[in-house]
């Protein structure tokens, strides 16, 4: 059931005129799955809650590593375009504020290891021009 509310989540992704995510409609969404899950499971309410906030976390540093290769989860792609530090630093922001009165944060370090995991299967692809367009995730992978 949760892989089904993440992959809606990842559909249902919101991109303001900014041309930025929009994490305040994804936080509504998920709390709105929250509740029906709620609702069909009211025995273990809480533990559907917990589960479900749990399973975003873990997914988080995955998400944004495709927002960054991808432009949006696989299931969604092309959706916003990060192509720069302050890009990215500005949606980790955006997504923690949103999402961290509720128990779901992404650490930088989790999306460093990511991204260097993907980098790591690009360079063994021997895509050169591939990999020149990720200069700049490279110059934030190895800052402390």
């Amino acid at each position: 059931m949760e892989k089904f509310i993440l992959l809606l989540l990842g559909l249902n992704l919101y991109k303001g005129e900014d041309g930025n995510l929009d994490f305040d409609y994804t936080l509504n969404f998920l709390k709105k799955s929250i509740e029906i899950l709620k609702c069909l499971f009211s025995k273990d309410s809480n533990m559907v809650a917990i589960h479900l906030t749990n399973m975003y976390n873990i997914s988080a540093p995955g998400f944004f590593k495709n927002l960054i290769f991808n432009g949006g989860p696989n299931i969604n792609p092309g959706i916003v375009s990060i192509g720069s530090e302050v890009s990215l630093n500005h949606h980790i922001d955006n997504f923690n504020a949103s999402f961290s009165h509720i128990g779901i944060a992404v650490e930088r370090r989790d999306i460093k290891s990511e991204c260097a995991a993907a980098l790591t299967k690009l360079s063994k692809k021997d895509n050169n021009n591939e990999l020149s367009k990720y200069d700049w995730i490279i110059e934030w992978i190895n800052k402390h």
